[in-house]
């Protein structure tokens, strides 16, 4: 299947190009070609996209600072800054 994209595509940038998306759908409806079609993507795989991309990092950057100090105790480094 063929598509175009609109507005919330053109700002998302998921998908490669930047004028049309070429896609493999099953055909359970067996629509024919040159046949229009509407085509749906669930919300919840939007919604663990974005979470993937903004939050897992954010996360992550907010994380480091506390697992370097433990690391560093582990491994035997001294405390820093010194008490």
């Amino acid at each position: 299947m063929k598509t175009t994209r609109h507005n919330d595509c053109e700002n998302c940038g998921d998908c490669p190009g930047n004028s049309a998306i070429v896609i493999s759908v099953n055909n359970a409806l067996g629509a024919k070609l040159g046949q229009r079609v509407a085509i749906e993507v669930k919300e919840v795989n939007v919604l663990k996209s974005a979470f993937i991309v903004y939050i897992l990092p954010l996360i992550a950057i907010l994380q480091e600072p506390w697992l370097v100090t433990v690391y560093m105790e582990i491994w035997g480094f001294p405390q820093w800054p010194p008490a």
